[in-house]
């Protein structure tokens, strides 16, 4: 990426304008174009042309070239080219397919009659020679036609498993038609999507690859895909710009008020994680105005504005704030504040320090009144409204002063104060820091290590280093102090608390149960003798906040993060060969209960099923299964389910079905490294990596087995299995009945 290209961003957090204001060009978007463009005209049926089209636009990702372009497939010189064909491999089914066929000669297509006599499974690939055409290999395979169950995640399945056939080949080039389009009917934009997600996520996993550059080319008339390309090439341009500022968390300082703790922080407020993110928006509450409004309808999702409009139709007055849920973003709840232009008046004809001091107030009374203990402000005012850095620092830090002092008792005790780094930003840290001292309390510089990018060995590096803190949506056991604080701290020896969930956690859980049922599987298989029910109904759900439990388990994910660091980050299941594709329950849950979880280490929430003789031990210990028989088809370890009509199996026993309540857990499962078979064995632990032995008992160090073992054959449900005690933690425990 060009060092010129930069995203321009005005001073604080809250850059906005009010719907009064004349001026309505805030900020813009300032940069080079660095796509290599060539045109070309397009012509209409008379040969007359009617506008110029750009045929050609590359951009570089790491150090792959990846580029869409109007043209044949078959001309392309490259080590691979990609067919999409029908999956009996009948190479003259479709327009592209056939063209590519012909140029190819008829070799082509008696080789995948020899190889592939029975086509292949929609998502796989078929390797042949390419004949006459200008490349190595072709990479022949069928995706399902557009609305039919599963075609997104098959689309995606195909282009990352012809990635990792050329990385495994150590080949540098290859060429995609538009996979999707013409009689599949995928959307345009779908495509371009999926196609370059599936790219950027190959490169961003694999630091060490042959690949050198990716090629779509797109259909010369085919005018609508090609823009749909360009565009949403351009979307991961301006992304990764804006991360090239390298805006990272940093606590800058820490202040003491009473019982509250306020912290001042250097990044985006959409990055924290707390009960309360407070937003500063227009009085109309017109999300896609303001930066901060902007990031936060971003991050949060199209369900917070039409929160907004449902509940304050009418807008918000001065002072006032609305109140919506968090959307996606980690947090129960935002506020929405809104304020006048620094030396104008506010409704009520207040000023404007008068607007914003109960502004403050106010949202700390409601955060009380709901019984939070966290809340995050922006650095209100310091952008386009133009309040001077030492008045919003002096009204902002008063208001949680006076809030304290008139609240001394209050469950709200963690208060932060997020500075965006923009131009200027120091000086607005600087006059915060001078007001939080005038209070007479101490203020602490903090000098942190920021976190390198996800998704990288750095970034893993960093977490196996770190201090193990509860997660962040822990209310129990909070995390605002360490594991071993708590543990130091704590009167009592009860380390364990099964805590009522909030509403919309228990909305969420509930979501996920429901998504992953599977009708059509109830009562087939051995483990479902005796079931017959059409669903189930959630009726609680609780969070188990185990101190204990979580610290081994903690332990256990650090040295995951040990071993991703020194050997790369592990593969995800649907990019390993000969697995049916992406894990159910990370596609299907709410996004907010993931943000704790690390994809760099393949950690995900699976359900476990448990009579309720176990449940006990397990609340208490873990999933202990050095107790458990050794009849398992894999061997005697832990067994988890990405659907919730597998775990419902084994809630009780298979001869004394009942109607009564039942418990099923869902449980943080690190994968780590997965080994995937579709023949059962029984293993003592997941087998060893090194391609020459296999055993699951060998002489290999530790860090040359695989974590995990996931069964993906020709049964009912696929099986997840984890061979340390510590490997898992249960969460959520949830109540439920067949129905």
């Amino acid at each position: 990426m060009s060092a010129e290209n930069l995203f321009f961003m005005a001073n604080a957090s809250d850059l906005e304008y009010d719907e009064d204001d004349d001026d309505k060009s805030i900020y813009s978007l300032c940069s080079s174009d660095d796509f290599d463009i060539e045109c070309q005209s397009e012509q209409d049926e008379e040969g007359a042309v009617t506008r110029m089209v750009d045929s050609k636009t590359s951009m570089c990702i790491e150090n792959v070239i990846v580029t869409a372009k109007m043209g044949e497939l078959s001309k392309e010189k490259v080590d691979v080219l990609v067919n999409s064909t029908s999956k009996s491999l009948k190479l003259d089914s479709g327009r592209a397919s056939k063209a590519l066929s012909e140029a190819a000669g008829p070799s082509m297509q008696k080789e995948c009659n020899i190889k592939y006599k029975s086509g292949v499974v929609e998502g796989e690939v078929a390797i042949t020679g390419g004949g006459n055409l200008k490349c190595t290999m072709v990479y022949h395979g069928s995706v399902l036609k557009w609305k039919t169950p599963n075609c997104e995640k098959v689309h995606k399945v195909f282009i990352s498993t012809c990635l990792e056939e050329l990385h495994k080949s150590k080949l540098g080039t290859i060429a995609f038609p538009a996979i999707g389009t013409g009689y599949l009917n995928f959307p345009y934009s779908v495509v371009a999507k999926n196609m370059l997600s599936c790219i950027k996520e190959f490169i961003a996993t694999h630091n060490i690859t042959t690949l050198k550059e990716v090629r779509i080319v797109i259909y010369p008339k085919d005018v609508k895909t090609y823009e749909a390309f360009r565009a949403h090439m351009k979307k991961i341009q301006i992304a990764d710009e804006r991360k090239e500022v390298q805006v990272v968390t940093k606590v800058v300082s820490t202040a003491t008020s009473g019982n509250l703790t306020i912290t001042l922080i250097e990044g985006r407020i959409t990055d924290q994680k707390a009960d309360v993110l407070v937003n500063s928006a227009t009085r109309g509450l017109k999300l896609d105005q303001g930066q901060l409004s902007q990031a936060i309808l971003e991050a949060g999702g199209k369900s917070i504005q039409e929160q907004c409009q449902n509940k304050y139709p009418k807008g918000i007055k001065h002072g006032e704030i609305a109140v919506t849920d968090g959307g996606s973003l980690p947090c129960k709840a935002i506020y929405h504040g809104t304020i006048p232009v620094y030396g104008k008046k506010g409704d009520g004809n207040l000023s404007a320090d008068e607007v914003l001091l109960s502004t403050i107030i106010r949202c700390l009374e409601e955060a009380h009144g709901q019984g939070f203990t966290s809340l995050v402000f922006p650095a209100f005012g310091t952008g386009y409204l133009h309040y001077p850095k030492h008045v919003a620092g002096r009204v902002m830090i008063k208001g949680i002063n006076d809030f304290g002092s008139n609240h001394p008792d209050t469950s709200l005790t963690d208060i932060r104060i997020v500075v965006y780094p923009a131009p200027g930003y120091k000086d607005v840290l600087r006059s915060f820091e001078d007001e939080a001292k005038k209070g007479g309390d101490e203020v602490v510089r903090v000098n942190p290590t920021p976190l390198p990018a996800r998704g990288t060995k750095s970034f893993c590096r960093v977490k196996y280093r770190e201090e193990i803190f509860p997660p962040t949506n822990w209310t129990k056991f909070s995390c605002n102090k360490s594991v071993k604080d708590w543990r130091e701290n704590t009167t009592s020896d009860k380390f364990c608390e099964l805590v009522q969930t909030d509403k919309s956690t228990s909305e969420k859980v509930k979501q996920l149960v429901d998504s992953t049922w599977e009708l059509d599987k109830v009562g087939h298989g051995k483990d479902a003798v005796g079931l017959g029910h059409t669903k189930i109904k959630v009726i609680k759900v609780e969070r188990i906040e185990n101190l204990d439990q979580y610290e081994k388990y903690a332990g256990f994910r650090s040295q995951l993060f040990d071993k991703a660091h020194k050997q790369g980050i592990f593969p995800k299941l649907e990019n390993i060969k000969n697995s049916k594709g992406f894990i159910r329950t990370t596609e299907e849950i709410d996004k907010s209960l993931t943000v704790d979880l690390c994809e760099e280490i393949n950690e995900h929430y699976f359900f476990h099923g448990t009579k309720l003789d176990r449940l006990d031990a397990i609340l208490a210990q873990g999933f202990d299964f050095r107790m458990a028989g050794d009849r398992a088809m894999f061997g005697k370890a832990a067994y988890f389910a990405e659907s919730s009509t597998k775990a419902d199996q084994y809630a009780d026993p298979k001869g004394q079905r009942s109607d009564s309540e039942k418990k099923m857990i869902l449980a943080r499962v690190c994968m780590g490294e997965m080994y995937v078979t579709a023949t059962p064995k029984v293993f003592k632990r997941a087998p060893c990596a090194v391609k020459t032995c296999g055993k699951d008992v060998c002489s290999h160090c530790e860090q040359d087995h695989f974590d995990s073992v996931v069964g993906d054959g020709q049964w009912i449900f696929r099986e997840f299995i984890v061979y340390e005690r510590h490997q898992s933690y249960p969460e959520y425990l949830i109540t439920y009945v067949r129905v």
